[in-house]
């Protein structure tokens, strides 16, 4: 881990106090200039002096060609003779059958047939009257008188007992005792008076009541439908009744003498025969030369500005004599990343700036958040914030199971980036917010803590950061998860 983080620093270092000074390794320079950003939507301008250019040429060089010579020699081969023999072929008839066609005007019939289609007709049905008998119940309202009595509030009533003397004998000591008893207040309540009145009330009196009901049914109009009718007629027309017929014709050839070539003997003859060989000579050919010369050229340098920044940028344009433009800032050490990409629709360069306090750390422009578990638990999720640049990344992930009380620690998932299935393009977007990487695992960690360990190499494949890192960039993270119950 210390080793990574002093190679990631060094590679920090380098960049910044090099900036893009590397890419002058590529030739002489031959002119350059410097503008300063103040605002402008774009910056063009030339560049010119002498070059390098390389020109083909067509030389005349010593080769050897070739040429058919033709020479005689004498050869014998067999050769067929032939004579001619002829023979009278008498006068004679040939006979050939010969097919004539004979037609006639016919009057044939044929079917025509139209559709008729039904007519609708409606019957009225007849009136009748059904009667029955309904029960209904029928319920008035009764007048009630009743008389409804109430008691008065009760009243109290107290009398007061009369004392008297009261004596008894003591049975252990066998003395008289006596005592005054009475006196007492008795206390009572009297009901009050009853108050009657007469009330009258209603009460509904129902009874159940036949009648009979009757209706008239029927009279109503019923329609249909009849069938389509098919109306057919015979209807002449004129046709043409041909017949083939066969007849003999004859010709009458006259004599003819008829002569043709017959061989008769096979013998050899010999002659002289010419042929053709191959022969070398000295000759001069062209030849296609490339070499390198030097001529003064002027080469159009277009610079658009994608945003806006209040920090003066002073960018450089150099062209080397190898006819190579570049870019580099003269101050790489402002307080806004300065990103350049190639305009391919505008034949220019695309500048864009972004600022450093945008970023956690001002060693890179790209950073690594938001690693997780996902909810299934079946997949590991991490955001790399790219701020619309390109990259290629690569991952390596280590998925430990942290010690227990009743196990140690073991490691569960080891990712190399060569095991890795989708590793060698992760991620390739432009979206300014960042990309959402998903590694999927072989299958759902259990409950225990778990400590991922995660670690991001990405380079860049599009674009530029001018006063960036340089080279590949290594990030990484470390968070404790806990898997599904």
């Amino acid at each position: 881990m210390k080793s990574l983080r002093f190679s990631f620093v060094m590679i920090y270092l380098v960049s910044q106090l090099l900036g893009s000074s590397t890419t002058f390794a590529q030739g002489k320079v031959v002119d350059e200039k410097i503008i300063s950003y103040t605002g402008q939507a774009d910056e063009k301008f030339d560049l010119a002096g002498k070059v390098k250019v390389k020109v083909t040429e067509t030389i005349q060089v010593d080769s050897t060609c070739i040429k058919k010579e033709a020479y005689t020699v004498n050869e014998c081969h067999d050769e067929t003779r032939t004579r001619e023999e002829c023979q009278t072929i008498p006068a004679h008839e040939e006979c050939r059958n010969v097919d004539d066609v004979i037609c006639r005007d016919v009057t044939r019939y044929r079917e025509e047939c139209r559709t008729i289609p039904g007519r609708e007709v409606c019957d009225r049905t007849p009136t009748r009257e059904v009667c029955s008998n309904q029960s209904q119940r029928v319920c008035t309202n009764v007048p009630r008188t009743e008389r409804v009595c109430t008691n008065g509030p009760g009243r109290r009533v107290c009398d007061r007992t009369p004392e008297r003397t009261v004596c008894r004998t003591d049975p252990k000591t066998g003395k008289e005792v006596c005592g005054t008893v009475g006196g007492v207040e008795v206390c009572r309540t009297l009901p009050g008076e009853e108050v009657c009145r007469n009330v009258t009330t209603s009460h509904q009196e129902c009874r159940d009541e036949n009648r009979r009901v009757c209706s008239t049914v029927g009279g109503d109009t019923i329609c249909r439908r009849l069938p389509d009718d098919r109306d057919c007629r015979q209807v002449p027309y004129q046709d043409r009744d041909c017949n083939r017929t066969t007849r003999r014709v004859c010709d009458n050839i006259p004599a003819e003498r008829v002569c043709k070539q017959v061989p008769y003997k096979t013998e050899q003859v010999c002659g002289p025969v010419t042929k053709y060989k191959d022969v070398s000579y000295a000759c001069k050919k062209d030849q296609q030369v490339d070499r390198v010369v030097e001529k003064e050229e002027k080469l159009p340098v277009n610079i658009y500005f994608a945003n806006s920044t209040k920090t003066l940028v002073q960018l450089k344009a150099t062209l080397t004599e190898d006819r190579k433009i570049t870019l580099s800032l003269v101050d790489p050490k402002i307080d806004v990343y300065v990103i350049k990409k190639i305009d391919a629709a505008r034949k220019g360069y695309l500048i864009s700036f972004l600022g450093k306090d945008q970023v956690p750390s001002q060693a890179s422009p790209v950073r690594l958040e938001n690693l997780k578990l996902s909810k299934s638990k079946k997949e590991l999720e991490f955001t790399l914030i790219n701020h619309g640049l390109n990259y290629e990344a690569k991952v390596d992930l280590s998925l430990v199971k942290k010690k227990s009380f009743l196990s140690k620690a073991r490691l569960v998932l080891d990712l190399k980036n060569e095991d890795f299935k989708t590793s060698k393009v992760l991620m390739k977007s432009s979206v300014t917010n960042g990309t959402l990487v998903k590694i999927p695992l072989s299958g759902s960690i259990k409950k225990k803590t778990h400590e991922i360990n995660l670690s991001v190499r990405y380079q860049q494949v599009d674009g530029e950061i001018l006063n960036g890192p340089i080279g590949t960039t290594f990030l990484q993270q470390k968070v404790l998860v806990k898997g599904q119950k």
